[in-house]
Parts: C-alpha cells; structure tokens; sequence
C-alpha cells in the first residue's frame, strides 16, 4: 500500500465540471445527506449478515463479510456524490489489485496453517474477503471520480511518517500503561507476557491487519464519513458521533452470542471506543488524513488488547486511554476546527 505514494492517480477537485443526469429523488437525498446515508447503508448492510448468522444461517461465517458494512457503504455514496469518471491508470489499478490479492492469499493460507480446524466454509469466506480487500484497496485507483477520492488518504507522498509509528505504538503504550496501575496496586501483570506470547501477535498481524477489521471498516469510518462530517462539526465532535456509531454498529454480535460478555461487555466497549474514536480522529487529522495510519492504528488496537491476558488491565488501561485522550484534546484544542481541511468528495453539479 505504500507503493500508493507517488501521487499519480490524476485526482482534482476540478474535473467536477461535467454535466451527468439529473438525478432521482433517492439519489438526490444521498447527496444531500451524505453522511447519514452512509451510516443507514453500512448498519443494513451488517445487521442483516450479522442477524441471519446469529440465527437462521447459524454456523456459517458470513459475519466476516458484514464487517465490510462500513467499507461498502462509503463506495456506495461516495459514487453517488461525484460519480464524474477520474483519470485513474486502469494498468496500475489491475497492478495494484493482483499485489493486494496475492498478499491476501497468502495471508488466507497461513491462517489456514497455524488453525488446527480452519473448515471449508471459512476458506469460501476468505476467498470472498481477499477479493472484497483488493477490490477495496486496489479503488485508490478506482475509474469513479468519488471513490478515488475516497482512497487518496492512502497516498504516503508528503506525509510524515512517524505518524504511522504513533498509530501502531499508542494502543501497546496503553496497554503497558494500564499494566504499571496494576503493579502500583499490587498486581503484576508483566508475568504473563513471554516472547512466546509476542511472537504469536506478531505473526497474526497481517491477518488482523487484512481480516480482523481495519480494512474491512476504516476506508468507511475514517476515510469517507470522518472528512464528510467535519465539513460541520469541529473533529472532537466527529470523533465522539462516529465513536458511538461503531460501538451502535457491533451491538447484534452481543446479542448472537458473537461477542462473550453481553450487556455488561458492551457497556464497556461504550467506554473503550468513545475516546478511541477520539483518538482515530486525531491521528487521521494529525497525519494530514492518512488513511494507513488509521489502518495501522486499528489493527494494532485489536491486536495488542490480548497483550496483558487479565480483565484486570482492560480497566486500567481504558483509564490510561481516557487520560491520554483528555490531554490531547486539551493541548491541542481539538475541539476548533482544522486550519486545514481534509479533502472531502463534493456533489458534482447536475444538469436540468
């Protein structure tokens, strides 16, 4: 994906300027409200997959594929909003997806490996999932105009790269954090880590990476609606809305049975994700809109949480997080906006 740098999708604001049909009323109310479509189409999207699996279709994995809700839903309005055609290299796009995919497989056979019992249904599910991966990534390069614009946060020309580095290390940080509060109230959690233990999370980040959620969400969360909704709300603001809609968004795997824990497991994440909403806010405007990061960031969060292997330290370290959140808020006045703007996907104008 870092390949993605040099910069030479073709994309501008100013190739807008092209008459396309008048659109319908359901298309011209996306365009309106574009944001709130986005949110309506990633929940039906994922609820429905997540509903049937939990019930009628219990046993089948296509709870993986609902988690692309988000991703999907921003393509879809995002299409809508400028669906003028770009001038993506169509040669780099296939280049792109074929590397993707291949990562993806790759990937896909050694889970496969290290599972003792990885069934036939889930190798039909990942296969769907690669394609779906390098669909998504390959868009960067995407021949409609909205799309593209929706992937450029992946081009790594011109952004510092040690944002990359403070999005991958902040959730270990938080955890080591939370693990030093337990030893100052007498409970040692260090003894539990083993380069054993670390070994394991590392050889599973590129499946967490591809298959445990960033890519699946955060083309959505961060790098269609976060831009859209900072067009009218200042990023804390931002940060908490989609925060609370992400915790909104993973409540029917409660229910299923999906996610241990129930009621009192969901409460928490309400907890962990606002102020890591908050987070992901500040790292993807921070970072001048760098859609790796928050890749990074992501997978890094879902990884390293097993870190400590005690509930003790979900609580300490949802304290830490807390606190650090707080202070950055408040150092950096998150709540004003930007002095620069992220890029957003501007309605194309329509012809009578």
């Amino acid at each position: 994906m870092v390949l993605l740098g040099k910069g030479d999708n073709g994309l501008t604001q100013s190739d807008n300027s092209v008459n396309v049909k008048k659109p319908n009323i359901i298309v011209s109310t996306i365009r309106k409200h574009p944001a709130t479509w986005f949110f309506l189409i990633t929940f039906a999207f994922s609820w429905v997959i997540y509903l049937l699996t939990g019930t009628v279709l219990k046993g089948i994995p296509l709870g993986f594929i609902a988690s692309f809700g988000p991703t999907i839903g921003g393509i879809i309005v995002a299409a809508i909003l400028n669906p003028t055609r770009s001038h993506a290299s169509v040669k780099k796009r296939i280049i792109v997806f074929a590397i993707v995919l291949a990562i993806c497989i790759a990937v896909t056979v050694q889970t496969a490996i290290m599972s003792p019992a990885f069934p036939l249904s889930f190798i039909a599910t990942f296969a769907i999932m690669d394609l779906i991966i390098a669909y998504s990534i390959s868009s960067y390069y995407h021949p409609i105009q909205g799309v593209a614009q929706m992937y450029q946060g992946l081009n790594q020309k011109g952004k510092k790269l040690i944002w990359l580095l403070i999005a991958f290390v902040l959730p270990i940080a938080f955890q080591f954090g939370g693990a030093l509060l337990n030893l100052a109230f007498g409970i040692n959690l260090f003894g539990n880590l083993s380069v054993a233990l670390l070994l394991v999370l590392f050889t599973a980040l590129p499946n967490i990476f591809l298959f445990g959620g960033p890519t699946a969400e955060e083309p959505g969360w961060r790098g269609f609606a976060t831009p859209q909704m900072q067009k009218y709300y200042n990023p804390l603001i931002v940060g908490i809305i989609i925060g609370f809609m992400w915790t909104v968004w993973h409540f029917p795997l409660y229910f299923t049975g999906d996610y241990p824990g129930g009621v009192e497991a969901l409460l928490l994440r309400f907890v962990w994700n606002l102020p890591l909403g908050v987070l992901f806010a500040w790292v993807y405007n921070k970072s001048g809109g760098n859609l790796l990061a928050a890749l990074l960031l992501h997978a890094s969060n879902n990884l390293f949480v097993t870190l400590f292997s005690a509930s003790q330290n979900l609580y300490t370290c949802s304290a830490v997080m807390v606190i650090f959140t707080v202070i950055v808020v408040v150092a950096t006045k998150f709540w004003k906006k930007p002095a620069q703007p992220l890029p957003t996907i501007e309605p194309t104008p329509v012809s009578a």
